[in-house]
């Protein structure tokens, strides 16, 4: 008879993290832990006890924090990140019309791959998957720069190819990729820091 403990959701998905289980595990090596969350429903008179959701604590890799998969309905969606918008790139024209993506403070890559700071996921198959082209923001100065990436495909800012150097962007500004015409947005600038708020 199969236990529906050892393949329930949550078991499943620990087995996602760590195939081998506790028996996989050395003497000191990370655990995987899974911690019930209880919730307290308390009705007219009365209360009520009822596992919401589960947290799944993955081992945590040599040199990084743990990582922590949350599943209850108030965890979902939510983006620990602490990375500060500073403008956006907004697509005026191509696969991704209408589309909006964040720039953030420093150095961002570009490409299409979702791994990159800013990703141009929009089916643009000229987009190159990472590195395509850098947005930095430069906090000091407060200002915004555009470079060209380390691929073979060009990036142009008001129509003319980005080589070399670094040039500055101004709000409004179009920048084409591949098939995709971008239009630069600030929100930081003369006027706003993130070092004022």
């Amino acid at each position: 008879m199969t236990n529906d403990k050892e393949n329930d959701q949550v078991t499943r998905r620990a087995r996602e993290i760590h195939p081998k289980g506790e028996a996989g595990h050395q003497s000191g090596a990370p655990e995987t832990r899974i911690t019930p969350q209880t919730r307290h429903d308390a009705g007219p008179g009365e209360g009520h006890h009822s596992t919401d959701h589960t947290r799944i604590h993955p081992p945590a890799r040599s040199g990084e924090g743990r990582t922590v998969i949350q599943g209850g309905p108030a965890e979902r969606g939510r983006v620990d990140s602490h990375d500060r918008v500073t403008g956006w790139l907004v697509a005026i024209s191509g696969p991704g019309k209408g589309k909006a993506r964040p720039i953030f403070e420093g150095k961002n890559s570009v490409g299409r791959d979702s791994e990159q700071r800013i990703p141009l996921d929009f089916n643009d198959s000229e987009i190159s998957r990472s590195e395509h082209f850098f947005i930095t923001y430069e906090r000091k100065r407060r200002e915004f720069l555009i470079s060209d990436g380390v691929k073979a495909n060009l990036v142009y800012l008001k129509g003319e190819v980005v080589l070399g150097g670094a040039k500055k962007l101004s709000a409004g500004d179009e920048i084409e990729v591949g098939q995709t015409r971008l239009r630069f947005v600030p929100l930081c600038g003369p006027d706003f820091s993130w070092d004022d708020a």
